[in-house]
């Protein structure tokens, strides 16, 4: 590099071999660093790099550089000047903003040959960013204002691409997510959303409180205060006429009535007897034509029955006076399948032997109260029932089987008094039984177990007219609160003489069935003697 020499002068003699003075003129963009290369067709070459720091002729922006020919050069150089964004230790470094190459120049002996170069980049704002050059960091794309050049920190809320990257505000990747201003006084919290050119500032529309109705609260564009001000035309309201629907707002603030209230069919029920009523619904009857006709429950979670009386759509066609049978889940139903005698435990909710009974754990047995301190009963819902063989009850609470299907009972069910064992339900909530008296050492015979419904017998008189034990008393014929048979009381004597020992209550067992029941073998709940 030792051929070329930076001039800080214009009468510098010239060598022997000739040389070429390389003028360099900027703008109002200085640049950081000037590189001048030289080259001759046979490959010799000389450079040199001038940082802005060693410019001398500032005041007219020129750079002067003498390239020396050397003697074993060709007489014609071609030059290559270049403009670069940075200095690294004393030399030119960074990217290069322009480059201006020359055709060969010749250069006479002990005379100058001369090559002029201007720089078109450009810094009018003085910011550091020029333009009229294409490079890596990006020309300045306003340079009239210092604040729009390459690296400039985006403002997300702006209409303006203050970074010179082509993309405005929001759509800068910069801004995803920042808080920003979209102009508009009537929204809170804008936030830029979306990415890349669909992106934009999004605020969400500020909540003015209303009186009611067809006023609501506005928020004023100008101001951004809320008032109150009459909802849009269209807009739905409630008038005070309960009987009709599609009321709206009528822009002025006022509610109008719409149609009246129409009066639809309704499964279950006969046509509507009656107009809308106050609380806005028609007068419907119950049609007993379709009581038992298959409709869909209310919660739509289950397909039911057009129930007696009310004509709800139910699971069963009646209501039951003790559970409701709407309030088992259908995921709970199904067939109750036995394969023999099989035995339920209503205390312990067990069947014996469990083997006899299919997926017995998905029989959802459950305890019910009953009112008046009775005893609680046990709910046994099913699907239907396909019974192999016997079933007796027993336990102290009695049983309802709900059955919502077909019940086909082909099979007995007992829940019978057996001696002095009650059956489901009985010898409960019962009055103590008394005895006729006694007789010397002589034994009186035990009363027979009562039924549900039904009295015991007394029990037979002993010898030499020992007293004999009472009846088990009769409960009352109802459903609810449903109890078993009482227990017969003991016959009378006394030791070494032993009395009869009374016989044990009879079950209580209700069979409740949404459908057809079919009952060809013996239901029994008889007590015991």
């Amino acid at each position: 590099m030792g051929c070329v020499v930076l001039l800080g002068a214009c009468g510098e003699k010239a060598p022997e071999e000739g040389a070429l003075r390389v003028s360099v003129k900027y703008g109002s963009f200085k640049p950081a660093c000037v590189r001048v290369e030289v080259q001759d067709t046979k490959g010799h070459t000389g450079a040199t790099d001038i940082p802005a720091s060693q410019f001398q002729k500032r005041e007219t922006q020129e750079v002067l550089v003498a390239v020396l020919r050397k003697a074993e050069w060709e007489r014609a150089l071609s030059v290559t000047v270049s403009s670069l964004a940075s200095v690294k230790e004393g030399r030119c470094d960074g990217a290069v903003l322009e480059r201006n190459a020359s055709q060969p120049i010749p250069v006479p002996p002990k005379a100058f040959a001369r090559h002029d170069v201007t720089l078109v980049a450009v810094d009018e704002d003085g910011d550091g960013s020029p333009v009229n050059v294409q490079w890596a960091e990006g020309s300045d794309c306003n340079d009239d204002d210092p604040s729009f050049r390459p690296g400039a920190e985006e403002a997300c809320g702006g209409t303006v691409d203050l970074n010179c990257n082509g993309l405005k505000g929001c759509q800068d990747s910069s801004c995803r997510e920042a808080a920003c201003d979209d102009g508009n006084l009537c929204t809170d919290n804008d936030r830029c959303e979306g990415s890349g050119v669909e992106a934009k500032c999004v605020g969400a529309a500020r909540q003015c409180s209303a009186a009611a109705g067809c006023i609501v609260g506005v928020c004023n564009q100008s101001t951004g205060a809320c008032s109150e001000g009459p909802a849009q035309a269209g807009t739905s309201c409630v008038d005070a006429n309960a009987c009709t629907v599609g009321d709206t707002c009528n822009g002025s603030g006022a509610c109008v009535s719409g149609t009246p209230t129409p009066c639809p069919e309704q499964k279950c029920f006969l046509p509507a007897t009656s107009g809308c009523t106050g609380n806005n619904s028609c007068s419907y009857a119950p049609d007993p034509a379709q009581v038992g006709d298959v409709c869909l429950t209310s919660s739509g979670a289950r397909a039911g029955l057009c129930r007696k009386g009310d004509g709800v759509c139910s699971a069963f066609p009646y209501r039951p006076s003790n559970f409701d049978p709407d309030a088992v889940d259908p995921a709970d139903l199904v067939t109750l399948r036995t394969a023999g005698t099989v035995t339920f435990n209503s205390d312990t909710l067990k069947w014996d032997p469990e083997s006899s009974v299919t997926d017995p754990n998905l029989i959802k047995a459950r305890a019910l109260p009953q009112s008046g301190g009775a005893p609680a009963l046990v709910l046994i819902p099913v699907n239907s029932v396909v019974l192999g063989g016997t079933l007796t009850l027993e336990g102290s609470r009695p049983v309802i089987l709900a059955v919502y299907g077909d019940a086909v009972l082909d099979q007995s069910i007992l829940a019978r008094g057996r001696a002095d064992v009650p059956g489901a339900g009985g010898n409960q909530a019962c009055a103590p039984s008394t005895l006729n008296g006694s007789f010397g050492n002589k034994e009186g015979g035990g009363g027979g177990g009562g039924g549900n419904g039904t009295a015991g017998a007394e029990g037979g008189l002993g010898f030499s007219g020992a007293a004999q034990g009472q009846a088990g008393a009769a409960r009352a014929n109802t459903l609810q609160p449903l109890l078993g048979g009482c227990a017969g009381g003991d016959g009378g004597g006394v030791a070494p003489a032993i009395p009869g020992k009374g016989g044990a209550g009879g079950g209580a067992i209700q069979i409740s069935v949404a459908r057809e029941l079919t009952v060809s073998k013996v239901i029994s709940t008889s007590g015991g003697g």
